[in-house]
């Protein structure tokens, strides 16, 4: 299997961003058939207690123009088959004959990594592939599973997040809307007692930002109940 030596280590610049490096693959023939082998270098098995961001999350890989998020922490069988659909889909065969085409079929693959990503607590991997999806990919059968594999466990993940002081992490969440301002305010009360200053202000924002949404959904269906008379 060819090997990618000239892989890319970009360094977050964001200020007190406490992300690990992200890396780059480049866009190229040689980085597309060498996707499976620079990939499975990132391959980690490791004990999920205690949770720290080591551990645990989300490793950002940039690919061409293509945000791609793996799993920090795979059980060995996943790795497995991770690698297997990477490398059918690499081929070097059919790699430089179908380029373009596999190349689509890469990204959409690897937009289904949370599905691997049992040892992330915090539903990371998850949270980032949807933030990094358009309107129209939410919109999307796979973004629609996606967005119903998070709404499930909203109150977990906001809660998660509160108690291990990860304010952009709870952030991009909260920014997707997928929670009524009672149970905001229910997480609030129960949850943020001892929280810090801007995990706080983010949860006052988010209620304000529900509370808001309703009034405005509210007038809405007055209004299409007016005409409808």
């Amino acid at each position: 299997m060819l090997k990618i030596k000239h892989i890319k280590k970009i360094k977050s610049v964001k200020k007190g961003e406490n992300r690990m490096a992200k890396f780059c693959i480049p866009d190229t023939e040689l980085g597309f058939i060498g996707f499976p082998e620079t990939i499975s270098g990132f391959f980690k098995n490791m004990p999920l207690i205690p949770y720290n961001r080591e551990t645990c999350g989300a490793i950002d890989i940039k690919f061409g123009k293509y945000n791609i998020f793996l799993p920090k922490n795979i059980t060995k069988e996943n790795q497995d088959i991770i690698y297997d659909k990477l490398d059918r889909l690499c081929c070097k065969s059919t790699g430089r004959l179908f380029f373009k085409r596999n190349k689509e079929k890469l990204v959409k693959f690897m937009e289904t990594m949370y599905e691997y990503s049992e040892y992330d607590p915090g539903y990371e991997v998850a949270i980032k592939i949807y933030k990094n999806m358009d309107k129209k990919k939410r919109e999307s059968k796979p973004g629609m599973v996606l967005k119903a594999h998070l709404m499930v466990r909203k109150e977990y993940i906001t809660a998660f997040y509160i108690r291990a002081n990860e304010p952009e992490l709870l952030k991009d969440f909260l920014d997707f809307k997928m929670i009524k301002p009672e149970t905001l305010k229910e997480l609030f009360k129960n949850e943020c007692d001892s929280s810090s200053a801007i995990i706080r202000s983010y949860m006052m924002k988010a209620i304000k930002d529900a509370e808001d949404g309703c009034k405005k959904y509210n007038n809405e269906k007055c209004q299409e109940q007016k005409f409808a008379i």
